[in-house]
C-alpha cells in the first residue's frame, strides 16, 4: 500500500523514480482537500505554478467519481488503483500528432489497406497506385512514414548463403539479343480477386490468354492477346514481333549484329519440345537472324524474368481494372494503355536497370530517340482478329525466305521452270507489293542482281 505523506520529495525526483502518477495524486490531494494554496503546494514540489494548476485541471475535466471520492476523503491508494483508475494523470506525449505535409487520415486508411492484399515495399507501392490512378497526390515519402509509423515490413526471401545469381551479364548484354516467350491465362483464381476472376472467366467479349515477349537487356514487352492458343498464333506473332525490330533498324549494321535468341518452354502453343518442328521454326526464323530454343520450366531459372512479368500484369493491370471491363474494345484500351505504361513510364529496379524504364535504357544504349519512339510504337494486336494480317506478314517471309533460298544458285536465272514454278506458287499480289523489298532488311544481303525478273 502507498500511504499519501505530507513532506514530499521534489516533483522532480518523482517523476526520475517512474511515480509521477504518485506525485500528482498528492499534488491532487494538498489542493482539494487540504485548500493549500497553489504557491505553497508548488513550493514544497519544488515545481512550477502553472504545473499544479495543470494537474488540477487535468482533475476537474476527467476525474471518474470513485477517484473524486478517494480525494476527498485523503484514502490510501494501492498499487493497483494507481495503475488502473490513475491513467488520466499520466501525462500527455508533447510530440506532433499531425504535419500539414503528412497523409491524410483516409489515405493512411487506404495505403494500410493495399499494403493487406499486396504486401510490397513503399516504392513499389507508390508505382501501383499511380498505375490505379488513386490517391495521385501521394508522395513516395508519405507513404514510407506510414510504412514506419505502422511498422509495416515485406518479408525478404533468401537462399541459404546469401546469393544473389543473376541470369545474365547485364553489363555485355546487348538490346533484343535475348528475349523471353511466354503465354499467361488471364483468369486465374490464384493471384485474383473473385470479382476478377468471375468476369475475366465468364464474359465471352474478353481475351483469354495473353502473349509476352519481353527483352532481357530492356525490359521492353511486346503484347498481345486472343481468345485462343494455338502454335499458328505463336509463330505468327513472334515473326511479327522480330520483323517490327529488324525493321527499325536494331542491330543491323556490322557495329552492332549479333543473332536475336529467344527463349521459351515446350507448351502447345509453341514447339512443346519437339525438335522437328523447333527445326521448322528456326529455319524461318533464319531470315530475321534469329534462332528459338526451348528451355526447361521445371529447373530453368531463366524464365523467371517473364514469370515475374506475370505478376506485375496482376497487380498493376488486372487486379486494378479487371472488374469493371465489359467490352473487347474497353479491354484493349486499357491494355494499350498498360503497353504504354509499360514501356515508357514503369521504372525497374532489377540488374541492370538501376530503376530505369525500358525507354530511358534503349536511349542509355545510345540509340537515336526517333529510332527509340519507332521501337516503342508497336501495336497491342487482337490476334483472333488480326489473322488475316498476321497470315499476310507471315506469307511474305515466306516469300523472302523462297527467293533467298532460290537465288542461293548461281544457275538460277537459267532455271526458267524452276522461276514460273515459284512464281506461280503464291497470289500474284504478294508478289506485285512485296517482290522489289525483298532482302532490303541487310545492306550485306541486298545484291540488285539477286531478284528474279516477273515474266510480261
Amino acid at each position: 500500500m502507498y500511504t499519501i505523506i505530507k513532506t514530499p520529495m521534489s516533483y522532480k525526483s518523482y517523476y526520475k523514480k517512474g511515480e509521477i502518477l504518485l506525485a500528482r495524486i498528492q499534488v491532487i490531494q494538498q489542493r482539494i482537500y487540504g485548500e493549500r494554496k497553489i504557491g505553497d503546494i508548488a513550493t514544497s514540489f519544488s515545481m512550477h505554478r502553472n504545473s499544479v494548476r495543470n494537474i488540477v485541471n487535468i482533475y476537474n475535466s476527467l476525474a471518474p467519481p470513485e477517484f473524486r471520492e478517494k480525494i476527498f476523503s485523503w484514502s490510501h491508494f494501492s498499487l493497483k488503483e494507481i495503475t488502473s483508475s490513475c491513467q488520466f494523470l499520466l501525462p500527455v506525449s508533447r510530440k506532433p500528432k499531425f504535419h500539414s505535409k503528412q497523409a491524410s487520415l483516409l489515405e493512411e486508411t487506404k495505403i494500410l489497406s493495399d499494403f493487406q492484399n499486396i504486401k510490397v515495399w513503399a516504392k513499389k507501392l507508390k508505382m501501383i497506385l499511380s498505375r490505379k490512378e488513386e490517391i495521385w497526390n501521394l508522395t513516395i515519402w508519405k507513404i514510407r512514414w506510414i510504412y514506419k509509423r505502422n511498422h509495416l515490413r515485406v518479408q525478404k526471401v533468401r537462399t541459404k548463403n546469401g546469393e544473389i545469381r543473376s541470369l545474365y551479364n547485364y553489363q555485355t548484354i546487348g538490346a533484343f539479343e535475348d528475349m523471353h516467350y511466354d503465354t499467361k491465362i488471364l483468369a486465374d483464381q490464384k493471384s485474383l480477386p473473385a470479382s476478377v476472376y468471375e468476369n475475366l472467366k465468364h464474359n465471352e467479349h474478353l481475351p483469354i490468354y495473353e502473349w509476352n515477349i519481353i527483352d532481357v537487356a530492356t525490359r521492353m514487352r511486346f503484347m498481345g492477346y486472343s481468345r485462343w492458343k494455338n502454335a499458328t498464333f505463336g509463330l505468327q506473332f513472334l515473326i511479327f514481333v522480330l520483323s517490327h525490330i529488324r525493321f527499325c533498324g536494331i542491330l543491323t549494321t556490322e557495329q552492332w549484329w549479333h543473332m536475336i535468341r529467344i527463349h521459351t518452354d515446350w507448351w502447345v502453343e509453341f514447339f512443346r519440345g519437339s525438335e522437328k518442328k523447333q527445326k521448322e521454326w528456326n529455319d524461318i526464323l533464319t531470315l530475321f537472324d534469329a534462332d528459338i530454343d526451348c528451355y526447361n520450366p521445371n529447373w530453368d531459372i531463366r524464365k523467371n524474368l517473364i514469370e515475374r512479368s506475370h505478376r506485375s500484369d496482376d497487380e498493376e493491370f488486372l487486379i486494378p481494372f479487371g472488374a469493371t471491363w465489359k467490352t473487347k474494345d474497353n479491354f484493349m484500351l486499357q491494355a494499350r494503355e498498360y503497353s504504354e505504361y509499360w514501356n515508357t513510364k514503369r521504372s525497374h529496379s532489377w540488374h541492370g536497370m538501376e530503376w530505369r524504364t525500358p525507354k530511358e535504357q534503349l536511349e542509355k544504349r545510345w540509340l537515336p530517340k526517333w529510332q527509340v519512339s519507332r521501337i516503342l510504337d508497336f501495336p497491342v494486336l487482337h490476334l483472333d482478329e488480326s489473322f488475316y494480317l498476321l497470315q499476310e506478314h507471315f506469307q511474305y517471309y515466306r516469300i523472302q525466305q523462297e527467293l533467298r533460298n532460290v537465288t542461293k544458285n548461281p544457275l538460277w536465272r537459267e532455271d526458267r521452270k524452276g522461276i514460273i514454278d515459284f512464281i506461280t506458287q503464291y497470289p500474284e499480289k504478294y508478289l506485285q507489293v512485296y517482290a522489289q523489298n525483298v532482302l532490303t532488311y541487310y545492306p550485306k544481303n541486298n545484291d540488285s542482281e539477286s531478284f528474279p525478273k516477273q515474266p510480261d
